[in-house]
């Protein structure tokens, strides 16, 4: 699940001499489901007051929401999808090299940026150094911040718009670009990348 969708349904009751006039409204908010994000705020409101009994009290009150819910539940909907179109993925990029962030969001990299653990074991201080200066330069990167980091490891919070198969070939590019020999894992929500040796460079 990417998206989870928070709403609240409020009701106003203007008593008039000879009518009840109930307005009905929606609001909301999206979140990121894994960053806890808020990604867009909502409402949705019927066009009219609608008109219920003189006296009119909560029973009547949500009677009248309740015949109203078909309406709302559709104008809800459209609004949802327009929200969300804009968050969706689209079609795969093409793939050659390490992909480096910069310019318009495209392809695999459009869509809500999702939240990864990455866990680097048996690396030294300035491999992390260099490491990090790689990740932030990959494409579809969002933010990153570090969990925790002792002398031959280091966890980061690392949120892109790339899919997992993107980061997961990105990684591995990353190592045998460094002349790691290395393991790259992935389950869940985590990488775990394992530093086996160092390649002697020729």
């Amino acid at each position: 699940m990417d998206v989870a969708v928070i709403f609240a349904i409020y009701a106003s009751a203007n008593q008039l001499s000879y009518t009840t006039k109930i307005r009905t409204r929606i609001t909301g908010r999206l979140l990121n489901v894994r960053s806890g994000k808020r990604l867009g705020n909502f409402e949705v409101e019927l066009p009219q007051a609608d008109n219920a009994p003189v006296k009119c009290e909560r029973e009547c009150i949500l009677e009248t929401v309740g015949r109203n819910a078909r309406l709302l539940g559709m104008d809800l909907g459209v609004v949802l999808a327009k929200k969300l179109d804009w968050l969706a993925p689209g079609p795969t990029a093409g793939s050659g090299g390490i992909a480096r962030s910069g310019g318009k969001r495209g392809g695999d990299d459009a869509g809500i940026a999702t939240a990864y653990s990455l866990v680097f074991t048996g690396f030294t201080p300035d491999d992390i150094t260099t490491i990090e200066e790689y990740i932030v330069a990959f494409r579809g990167y969002e933010h990153h911040r570090p969990v925790s980091s002792t002398l031959r490891s280091a966890e980061y919070w690392y949120e892109t718009h790339s899919k997992s198969s993107r980061l997961n070939r990105n990684l591995r590019l990353m190592m045998d670009h460094l002349g790691f020999e290395s393991r790259v894992t992935f389950k869940g929500s985590s990488f775990q990348i394992e530093k086996f040796k160092q390649r002697k460079r020729r």
